[in-house]
């Protein structure tokens, strides 16, 4: 696969480590020996996150504007599956409790199960720059000149 840039990693509560590079994703297993590995296959990175007791979450897109983007679930177990694909620009995302909010172009953050279903939308308004989950269906947006909250429902 050649080399990996490594833009940040993780310990997750099961000792394994979730790392997200600029081509690739893995889950180093807590024995240290095994990895799975996601290959991008030269889709785009364009937003990443984790939680400790879940795994993590990665958005890709295929083209270079960041559109159509795809969401990776990261199972802190190692499974790594790419659950849903979007109509979106997705600039931030956040997994929390079995839930995935994805910042989107226009001022949307739309909610997803881990499995891929559409669990709803909420106004982030035209200025969202960056969302932090505080429920399964609540974030805090960070606007340009506040924080302020937006949930689905």
């Amino acid at each position: 696969m050649g080399k990996t840039l490594i833009y940040s990693c993780e310990f997750m509560d099961n000792g394994s480590i979730a790392v997200i590079g600029d081509n690739q994703a893995f889950m180093v297993k807590s024995n240290y020996s095994d990895i799975d590995r996601y290959s991008y296959d030269g889709l785009t990175l364009t937003a990443f996150s984790y939680d400790r007791a879940q795994g993590g979450v990665i958005s890709l897109s295929p083209s270079s504007d960041g559109g159509n983007c795809h969401i990776v679930y990261l199972n802190k177990n190692g499974s790594l599956d790419k659950i849903t694909d979007t109509q979106y620009r997705i600039s931030s995302i956040d997994i929390y409790g079995g839930k995935i909010a994805a910042l989107c172009d226009g001022g949307i953050t739309a909610f997803y199960t881990t499995s891929g279903d559409e669990a709803g939308t909420a106004d982030s308004g035209i200025d969202a720059q960056s969302i932090s989950m505080y429920g399964e269906n609540s974030v805090y947006v960070l606007g340009i000149s506040e924080i302020r909250e937006a949930s689905a429902g």
